[in-house]
């Protein structure tokens, strides 16, 4: 780490004081705090039905920042274990295959979450994605990747199925068993 490492940099070795300043990453997390406060306040004059969204992903866009703010000034930095990371912030010291590899990591990712939706859905590709991406390369164990894909299930279902009434595609294995609209 650089002498002058700052809030929102790996924070290992450094004082309260040095976690605490504010460098590019926590300028962003500040910016993405009032992006999601906004929303969160101009929504409380609205209806529930039009302020159900902001105000979801305004809450949830906190709670991160603030998980975030606590890691870094904690002393654990976002750099210590990301598992999908592309080297956007390293400049020569990594090889070019490897930051090839990052990338095409990071484009397949997307791309086998788009198919699985469309094949299969979101009520199975999303907390199927997770539970497998945390399990294969983050290297956590299966019991908390079955774990985190339950609870991405249990938002959709909960949230999105049973409080915003989400009109969700039809996929292909919807088509197929008939039970597409």
């Amino acid at each position: 780490m650089t002498e002058g490492a700052s809030f929102g940099s790996e924070a290992d070795g450094r004082s309260i004081g040095q976690r605490m300043r504010l460098g590019p990453n926590g300028l962003f997390a500040l910016i993405l705090a009032i992006i999601c406060g906004y929303f969160v306040w101009a929504s409380l004059n609205w209806p529930s039905g039009a302020a159900l969204m902001p105000r979801t992903a305004g809450t949830f866009g906190l709670l991160m920042v603030v998980g975030y703010a606590f890691n870094s000034i904690r002393g654990k930095g976002a750099n210590s274990g990301q598992i999908l990371d592309v080297g956007r912030m390293e400049h020569g010291d990594t090889d070019a295959p490897a930051v090839r590899a990052r990338t095409i990591r990071a484009i397949g990712s997307l791309f086998a979450i788009v198919v699985l939706i469309w094949l299969c859905g979101f009520h199975i590709a999303i907390p199927t994605f997770v539970g497998f991406y945390l399990w294969y390369w983050g290297k956590v164990g299966w019991w908390r990747a079955v774990l985190a894909g339950a609870i991405f299930l249990g938002i959709i279902v909960g949230l999105y199925d049973n409080v915003m009434h989400v009109t969700w595609h039809t996929s292909v294995l919807d088509s197929l068993l008939n039970r597409g609209s």
